[in-house]
């Protein structure tokens, strides 16, 4: 039987959500306030995480389980944007995360991902004072590219 943490990975993994990776620890020189690095004395540079999100290009060089990852989410990222289209091109963000739980399973946290990665890519405008999320042609365009129909 899998155990609770399993399942969430699991699931993290299904959804695309990048997995933290051990890293070895490097000992850097402790400095107080007002003392400055020894001479030939390398301090680590902090640089913020990269996400890790798969292709939209089913074509790179992804695992097999990486292309279905990647499959389920343009399929989202379609579903969201017809909503979208069929509620007047504008959506509550209750109503996307609706169909994105009930019918692809993603919810939470991984959908806030999904719209901020939707809204970095120009697919939506997104007003925070009345959480209604409004397409644009760059996601209409993404929408005909990516549909089946």
């Amino acid at each position: 039987m899998m155990s609770i943490f399993g399942i969430r990975k699991k699931i993290k993994q299904a959804l695309g959500i990048p997995q933290p990776t051990p890293k070895s620890v490097q000992s850097s020189p402790v400095v107080s306030a007002g003392q400055s690095v020894p001479a030939g004395v390398s301090t680590p540079k902090m640089t913020p995480p990269q996400p890790v999100t798969p292709s939209d290009n089913p074509k790179t060089e992804l695992s097999e389980q990486d292309q279905k990852i990647a499959k389920h989410r343009r399929r989202t990222k379609v579903a969201l944007l017809k909503k979208t289209v069929k509620l007047g091109d504008t959506a509550s963000l209750g109503d996307l995360h609706d169909l994105a739980e009930k019918r692809y399973f993603i919810a939470h946290k991984a959908f806030s991902d999904l719209m901020e990665e939707m809204v970095a890519e120009n697919l939506f405008l997104y007003d925070w004072g009345t959480q209604v999320a409004t397409i644009t042609d760059t996601g209409k365009e993404y929408m005909h590219t990516h549909s089946k129909n």
